[in-house]
């Protein structure tokens, strides 16, 4: 909120919206419609990553898709597991969010600039992004694949 308010103000009416691969804007909208879609995404983004894993509790085990989910699922473990995915998802969701808000930062400094180019930026924040998906998905899944050792027979 503090971005928009901040630079709404400065930047022109018309501002570039989409960039090629060297970084270069190749389309335009309103800055009214630029941060509408902004918003818009936020808002789907939080929907998915607090919506989701609260829809999933209400779900039954047998309807979940994940390794050895009668484990998991068991009345003992049930509440646990399901508070490790919802606090797994809204980590996924502060990544989502913190990549849009730097992704917008860029844009908005982009068009602030006297000679408009994203430059390299955007891959270094794609990079980190990837790097914290990868890590994100191989804790989620070693979590679920082995049961811990005091449960193994």
């Amino acid at each position: 909120m503090f971005q928009t308010i901040n630079f709404y103000p400065q930047l022109p009416e018309i501002v570039a919206s989409h960039f090629d691969g060297n970084g270069a804007p190749n389309g335009w909208s309103s800055k009214l419609v630029f941060f509408a879609i902004y918003f818009g995404a936020l808002a789907v983004t939080l929907i998915v990553f607090i919506g989701l894993p609260n829809w999933s509790v209400n779900r039954k085990a047998a309807n979940v898709n994940m390794p050895k989910k009668d484990y998991w699922f068991h009345p003992l473990r049930r509440e646990a597991t399901l508070e490790f995915i919802k606090i797994q998802f809204l980590w996924l969701g502060v990544a989502h969010m913190l990549l849009a808000l730097v992704v917008v930062q860029m844009v908005i400094k982009v068009n602030l600039a006297t000679q408009p180019s994203l430059g390299s930026g955007i891959y270094w924040a794609l990079a980190a992004y990837v790097v914290f998906l990868v890590l994100w998905l191989t804790r989620f899944i070693l979590r679920f694949v082995r049961r811990p050792h005091s449960d193994r027979k």
